[in-house]
């Protein structure tokens, strides 16, 4: 049966059948949480960069249910979670030329899969 799931600009529409749950741990940063504060989604801080793990199964499904608003945040929460921060650059480093990099990916998933019109 699907249960609310939460997160920061959590859409409202935002369920999903829980089989699991993780274990909470200082070393863990909380993504997204299911029905009474249970973890479902976290990152970990390793090495230079981070790993996020989450046990919420079939995200696809929102996506094919036109519910594309809870899938692009979803995802954007983890993602954006498992990027690493800008390196400092060392002292006296020159600035790169050229255009700057995108502050965020670019969303695609609407360009690939468009809704198919009704019959």
């Amino acid at each position: 049966m699907p249960q609310a799931l939460t997160w920061p600009d959590a859409p409202a529409e935002a369920r999903a059948a829980m089989p699991a749950q993780l274990r909470p741990a200082p070393a863990l940063r909380s993504l997204v949480m299911g029905p009474g504060q249970a973890l479902v989604a976290a990152s970990r801080r390793t090495g230079l960069g981070f790993v996020v793990v989450s046990v919420v199964p079939e995200t696809f499904q929102w996506a094919l249910q036109g519910r594309t608003p809870v899938y692009a945040s979803f995802w954007t929460r983890l993602l954006t979670a498992a990027t690493p921060p800008p390196r400092p650059r060392p002292p006296g480093a020159r600035a790169r030329r050229g255009p700057a990099p995108p502050s965020r990916l670019p969303f695609i998933w609407p360009r690939l899969f468009p809704k198919p019109s009704p019959p």
